[in-house]
């Protein structure tokens, strides 16, 4: 199914994004030798450390009993912010619904992304992970992190916090000077707002964006593609929170 996110960009001659090289790629780990992670002490320290361009790791969560399911469990369980992307199967047919199917997490202090395959975890979405939306002693960081984000959260069995659920969408539109152009309909996507706020070119390809995000096996490229989306947002977020969280 297709992601949620625009690809409009930063002016009309802006190019097709950026080349993810080998140099630049972060790390996309099926498996790994479990690592400790990083305790998060003072919730805020993260933020005094720019975030560079690329996660430190992407890890794809496909069954329970994998070592990137249990390092998932254990930031998840630490981590006082998380950033957050979703996606789910187009509503075509006449009172669809559809959950959750593919849910993307950004750490900031490990610099660690995961792409959840709900469906093929056995017992549908773990308690840790809801507690990133449900406890009001964790931020919650998304991309249009809307009503509708709210309503697909509760139909996959999440109750989100929405005093702890921040969005940058609109921190990028104020940032960017289209409050106007909102007012209007417009909005910003979010290759637009990493282009002008963060001067980042992310990489859209179609071809990724437009893939068979159903299948059981993902690509490399297609978990890579959503785990970006995802630290995009949490780059925005460091980026603006000063100024625009209240």
């Amino acid at each position: 199914f297709p992601t949620r996110r625009s690809s409009d960009l930063c002016n009309q001659n802006g190019g097709n994004g950026a080349d993810l090289s080998t140099a630049k790629k972060s790390r996309f780990v099926e498996e790994f030798v479990e690592e400790e992670p990083k305790p998060e002490n003072d919730p805020d320290e993260w933020l005094g450390t720019e975030l560079v361009e690329y996660p430190n790791a992407i890890r794809l969560v496909s069954n329970t009993k994998s070592v990137n399911y249990s390092q998932l469990i254990e930031e998840a369980v630490a981590a006082s912010l998380v950033a957050y992307d979703a996606q789910w199967s187009p509503d075509f047919e006449d009172g669809a619904d559809n959950p959750i199917a593919i849910l993307q997490l950004g750490f900031p202090i490990s610099g660690n992304t995961y792409v959840l395959q709900l469906p093929m975890l056995e017992f549908g979405i773990p308690d840790e992970i809801k507690r990133l939306f449900e406890s009001k002693s964790v931020i919650a960081v998304g991309f249009a992190a809307n009503d509708t984000d709210v309503h697909k959260f509760e139909i996959t069995g999440v109750q989100v916090d929405r005093e702890t659920l921040f969005d940058v969408q609109p921190w990028c539109e104020a940032e960017m000077g289209e409050n106007e152009s909102v007012k209007q309909g417009w909005r910003v996507g979010l290759k637009r707002g990493a282009n002008c706020v963060l001067d980042f070119e992310m990489d859209k390809t179609s071809t990724v964006a437009s893939s068979n995000w159903e299948r059981e096996e993902l690509t490399t490229a297609q978990v890579e593609y959503g785990a970006m989306d995802v630290w995009v947002a949490l780059r925005l977020y460091q980026r603006l929170a000063a100024v625009y969280k209240s």
